[in-house]
């Protein structure tokens, strides 16, 4: 019941892919970025709503066993909590943050 890593940076205007695997043999799990929206390219969990190439939540969900990916592009700055939604699991501890995005370091 947690996430490996448990805190994900991301650079500012970049596309970024996120894959969750499933290790868990018998419990399906997800994970959300709360409060942060942005411009999804493909993938995805359809029940977090929105449609590819436009702004929505990033989100994804797998079955036990399996893997999901979602790739976005996010533009607004700040540290998002990222969750699992299945009922409990939060809780449990399957909790981290998501840092971005930031801006790369000029020489």
């Amino acid at each position: 019941m947690k996430f490996v890593p448990d805190a994900v940076t991301v650079p500012a205007g970049k596309v970024v892919t996120i894959t969750l695997k499933n290790l868990d043999k018998g419990t399906e799990h997800d994970f959300e970025v709360a409060g942060l929206e942005a411009a999804v390219i493909e993938g995805g969990s359809e029940q977090h709503g929105g449609g590819h190439g436009e702004t929505q939540k990033v989100a994804v969900h797998t079955k036990p066993g399996g893997e999901s990916s979602i790739t976005f592009r996010a533009n607004k700055a700040g540290t998002y909590k990222i969750v699992c939604t299945v009922d409990g699991h939060a809780d449990a501890g399957m909790v981290g943050e998501l840092i971005g995005p930031v801006a790369e370091l000029m020489d």
